[in-house]
């Protein structure tokens, strides 16, 4: 007959846990070593000129410690994550106020649908000549292209959000006496949440892209202007390695959005916060 089963403490439970957690890590960072392993391969038997791709050891190593041996790379930061946000925060508040009068609004949305669909199918690129010359050069043509950019994520997805709010839940709240404020606060927002949280993480990621675009409408500091510095030195490494904090970057943000946006979520299903 045999005994009882051992009890796991906690301690082989955290030490399962730990291997877990590096065994994740290890397959995380699996492809990304393994590519730059072949870089350094191509680059070291010559099938690449140096002078094209430089290699890992140059990117890593010289180029970063001229970059970040001077403080504009981190002034540059500062001002372009300044101008994310603002742009981010004013494309958020546009987005939901618009989406919301497009869903309450048949009239509305009628007189907003083709004037979107045109706005939102804009190049980028195209909208930068009509900044600088409305605006001027400076951090509110930046800030005001990142917007526009950022915009259209949001206010699709908080219509499509409020569309897919069930009516009997909006002639139920009316039917118990609740005005339009308390409609959109209590019934619309809530249950078209998840949509809309969706619609802010994909108007974070557009905002990040477009910022270098951005900044290069006259901006003084900004990782856009530093990154045309190094193009106008031809320094292919260092360029090299900027993009690659560019890209850390993004991932970073959008890791801190998605932490501080999931206890506002963590009720609903079907949002994609993974």
């Amino acid at each position: 007959m045999e005994g009882p089963a051992p009890r796991r403490g906690p301690y082989t439970q955290r030490r399962r846990c730990g291997g877990a957690f590096a065994l994740a890590i290890a397959k995380a960072i699996a492809l990304p070593i393994a590519l730059v392993v072949i870089w350094q391969i191509t680059v070291s038997l010559g099938w690449i000129s140096a002078s094209i791709l430089p290699g890992p050891d140059d990117v890593f190593g010289r180029a970063a410690v001229v970059i970040f041996s001077d403080s504009e790379v981190y002034y540059a930061v500062l001002a372009s994550l300044r101008r994310i946000f603002s742009g981010w925060m004013i494309a958020g508040v546009l987005g939901i106020g618009i989406g919301l009068l497009a869903s309450l609004s048949r009239p509305a949305r009628l007189m907003l649908e083709w004037p979107i669909n045109a706005c939102r199918s804009l190049p980028p690129a195209a909208v930068v000549p009509l900044a600088i010359l409305w605006i001027g050069i400076g951090d509110w043509a930046s800030i005001s292209l990142v917007a526009f950019i950022a915009l259209w994520p949001v206010l699709i997805n908080t219509v499509t959000g409020i569309d897919t709010v069930p009516r009997v839940q909006r002639e139920s709240a009316l039917t118990m006496g609740a005005t339009t404020r308390q409609l959109i606060l209590t019934v619309l927002v809530p249950s078209a949440l998840p949509s809309i949280v969706v619609g802010l993480r994909l108007a974070m990621g557009l905002a990040w892209m477009a910022v270098v675009l951005s900044e290069l409408v006259g901006v003084k500091h900004g990782i856009g202007a530093l990154l045309l510095s190094l193009q106008i030195n031809a320094d292919v490494g260092a360029m090299l390695l900027l993009i690659f904090l560019i890209a850390m970057l993004g991932v970073l943000l959008d890791w801190v959005f998605r932490r501080a946006m999931r206890p506002l979520t963590r009720w609903q299903k079907g949002i994609v916060l993974a």
